[in-house]
């Protein structure tokens, strides 16, 4: 049986900007599920 690999889900608080944003934009190219908390709506 062959089973495939999933990347996961990270759950990122503060996307909106410093090391929220950064981190979201790395695991964005990993191709890694996100979901993104933030308290600016920019």
């Amino acid at each position: 049986m062959k089973t495939e690999s999933f990347p996961g889900t990270a759950l990122i608080t503060g996307a909106s900007g410093c090391i929220g944003y950064k981190l979201a934009r790395l695991f964005a190219i990993d191709k890694i599920n996100l979901i993104l908390v933030a308290r600016q709506t920019d």
